[in-house]
């Protein structure tokens, strides 16, 4: 059994990537695996057709609970890679991620969200892709509106919302889930960094 001390950690890393293989063309990885397979059987070496692209490399921390971490990077430096990994949804290549509680990521604004549903239909529609019952939902339905801060809009199609309010709205209804761990990917244009 962990000490508290030891148990009071949220995600801990340690020297955590993830690497890529790029082919320079589609028919390539499919030579590269017929050949391989054909080597080992007659023992000769091993064609690579690919370069290895490392996405994340060397990555370690400990975030403690109650801490927030916040990832600032340019596009393709790795973010959304990274909270693929902690979520659960990629394996690493290599290290380790171990998470220590309920995990809720948005890694995509707005997903799951239906342009041609209004807010408040959304709001049920996401609540029961993470699996709430509308009774449920139901519950915490005025506390996710007000949290969202979109006021009339709430019954209005998502589709004419600003991309400020869609992100309210998707991670308003995450905070129904009471997750001991949470978050978001966004990514900002590049005038913005």
């Amino acid at each position: 059994m962990l000490s508290n001390s030891q148990n009071s950690f949220c995600i801990k890393a340690d020297n955590l990537g993830k690497d890529y293989k790029l082919y320079s063309k589609p028919s390539d990885r499919l030579n590269e695996i017929i050949f391989n397979k054909i080597s080992h059987l007659f023992k000769i070496k091993k064609r690579q057709l690919h370069q290895n692209f490392s996405a994340l490399k060397d990555i370690n921390f400990t975030l403690n609970k109650g801490e927030v971490l916040g990832i600032l990077g340019r596009n393709g430096s790795g973010k959304s890679t990274l909270l693929q990994l902690i979520s659960g949804i990629l394996d690493p290549s290599h290290g380790t991620v171990v998470v220590n509680g309920k995990v809720s990521a948005l890694l995509e604004l707005g997903s799951g969200l239906n342009p041609n549903f209004t807010g408040r239909e959304n709001i049920f529609h996401l609540a029961a892709i993470q699996g709430l019952s509308r009774k449920e939902t139901l519950r915490s339905i005025d506390e996710i509106i007000e949290f969202a801060d979109i006021g009339l809009f709430i019954d209005e199609q998502v589709g004419k919302f600003s991309t400020g309010m869609i992100m309210r709205l998707a991670f308003s209804v995450n905070t129904i889930l009471k997750p001991e761990i949470s978050f978001l990917s966004y990514s900002l244009s590049k005038a913005a960094l």
